[in-house]
């Protein structure tokens, strides 16, 4: 069996179905046999390791990722770092030429020589592990253990580096037999004591496939529910004991509420506690409460929250399903209308939008156009803070905010990636002006591909984030993007167009882009002078 045959049988027989990148001569012998894995060429290696991101955090599947080394590998870093940092169980494969050139100073090398490098150096760092095969004797082995590595404990991008040659080269038969990793008995934690509980659930929640249960947990011991912002996927808008969101969604409304309900028990489900999820104000509450964190690791967590109750689970799901067969219903209902206090936090916000902030009014308004098949999506700009805090899904996974190292550019290219695992469901990638000229381009894959997916381009000829930084010394150097016609950038790739100045225009093309449902793009030109509502009276830098 060829090394190029095993690679694509063992990645079938670990759940991988997709594989994205760009093809080139380093991984030709790979490229040209993945039989059992479709391939989706992509036009740019950022691009790809972000829409298999984006693909891997809607379905759950391992996704691989293909490039040459060198430049593919510099361009993949951002992507790959963002997919480790976010849990994304995928095996990143980059090429090489072949072995007996290596140092001799080969097209594309990787070595230590001339201020060369190696890939594996490079993302040491940002990778769960990083491995060069230079040998074919335990090539299967290695990669048999990659797959496991990526899928294992908390899950992450596993890359492996692996010149053409040996791509090509025929395995021992020795190799073709690997020991089975016995299958560990973990116990499972016990439910705490409970009598005033308030539950968070975390990002891990989603990865761990639990969310379901933890809001019947949380029914079923009468306890309020908060999502952070990057398990945003997670919030359950209908549910009546959904109470509303940390980080970016934080608001004194809420943080009220929880100074008055005053938990005796706080139960933290895959959250590693960051300050961008829990701010001062609310660690100060939660302090006063016994607090239980389950995670599988534990060195993020218990730095960020020392004071708390660390536990180790390496199977939420059936730790919680275990917990609600055993449990006895509260005697104890919430005697707070949950459904008030999530009314009063919209209206803390609608409140701040001025008639000119038309970005915040129609993300607001997807609340009313959106049904249970649309998933929204944000990657990194002011219209992260408008969806953030405005769009309240109905169900789960109805909006991601992209998170990982917070890239510009991202948000266009995991929505795709979204796109192409949930052909049901209906994408719509909240972006900017700044992030879809960095990587707009992916367009060309979702119209080729057909994609359920709108590209809301919110257009106000800036960078706008940044702009607002500078508003205090009204100095503003390097942030103006003029004159740049999205709507002509999209038809250029074949996509329907449509263009919206005013909240009716807006309104008024959402209702035809929700008829169809299909590869679209909307330009909502904005002011750029618009401050998000949850920044308005406070420092904007």
């Amino acid at each position: 069996m060829k090394f190029y045959e095993y690679i694509n049988k063992t990645l079938k027989e670990y759940g991988c179905r997709k594989a994205f990148g760009v093809p080139g001569g380093q991984v030709k012998p790979l490229w040209q046999n993945m039989d059992d894995i479709e391939i989706i060429t992509c036009a740019h290696e950022q691009e790809a390791s972000y829409v298999a991101t984006g693909y891997s955090k809607a379905s759950g599947e391992l996704v691989a990722v293909i490039t040459i080394g060198s430049p593919g590998v510099t361009n993949c870093a951002s992507g790959i770092a963002s997919a480790n940092m976010d849990s994304v169980p995928m095996i990143y494969i980059s090429g090489q030429p072949p072995v007996r050139f290596k140092g001799l100073g080969s097209l594309q090398e990787e070595s230590q020589v001339n201020r060369s490098f190696d890939s594996a150096d490079i993302l040491k760092k940002l990778t769960k592990q990083t491995i060069e095969i230079n040998n074919i004797t335990n090539a299967a082995q290695i990669f048999s253990d990659s797959c496991k590595k990526a899928l294992s404990g908390r899950t992450g991008c596993v890359h492996i580096s692996i010149p053409v040659d040996i791509q090509a080269m025929e395995l021992p038969e020795s190799e073709l037999i690997h020991k089975k990793a016995e299958k560990k008995e973990v116990a499972i934690p016990n439910l705490p004591k409970i009598t005033k509980p308030l539950v968070i659930i975390g990002w891990g929640s989603w990865q761990a496939k639990a969310t379901k249960q933890i809001y019947e947990l949380a029914e079923k011991i009468g306890a309020p529910v908060l999502v952070t912002s990057k398990a945003s996927c997670c919030i359950w808008g209908e549910h009546p004991n959904y109470l509303g969101k940390l980080g970016y969604g934080y608001n004194p409304v809420l943080e009220k509420f929880i100074e008055e309900y005053s938990p005796e028990q706080v139960l933290v489900f895959g959250s590693s506690m960051a300050r961008k999820n829990v701010s001062e104000s609310f660690l100060n509450i939660i302090k006063r409460a016994t607090t239980y964190l389950y995670s599988i690791e534990c060195e993020d967590v218990t730095f960020r929250f020392p004071s708390g109750n660390w536990i180790q689970v390496d199977d939420m799901a059936s730790m919680i399903k275990l917990w609600i067969k055993n449990v006895k219903p509260s005697k104890q209902k919430i005697h707070y209308n949950l459904k008030t206090v999530r009314e009063n936090q919209m209206r803390f916000f609608s409140d701040n939008i001025n008639d000119q902030d038309l970005m915040a009014k129609a993300i607001l308004e997807l609340n009313n156009l959106c049904d249970e098949t649309c998933v929204i999506s944000a990657d990194a700009g002011n219209h992260l803070l408008d969806a953030a805090i405005m769009y309240e899904p109905k169900q789960i996974g109805g909006m991601f905010l992209d998170v990982g190292i917070r890239a510009m550019g991202s948000g266009p290219c995991t929505s795709t990636g979204m796109a192409v695992a949930l052909r049901d469901k209906f994408q719509i990638a909240v972006t900017g002006d700044g992030s879809m000229l960095m990587n707009g381009n992916v367009m060309a894959v979702a119209k080729r591909m057909n994609l359920p997916i709108l590209f809301l381009v919110t257009n106000n000829s800036s960078l706008g984030r940044v702009r607002i930084g500078q508003m205090d010394e009204q100095k503003f150097i390097g942030t103006d993007l003029e004159n740049i016609d999205f709507t002509m950038y999209g038809k250029t790739f074949g996509l329907k167009t449509y263009t919206a100045s005013s909240i009716d225009e807006f309104r008024s093309a959402m209702k035809k882009i929700l008829a169809e449902k299909k590869t679209a793009l909307l330009e909502l030109l904005t002011d750029k002078d618009e401050i998000p509502p949850s920044l308005k009276g406070k420092p904007l830098f």
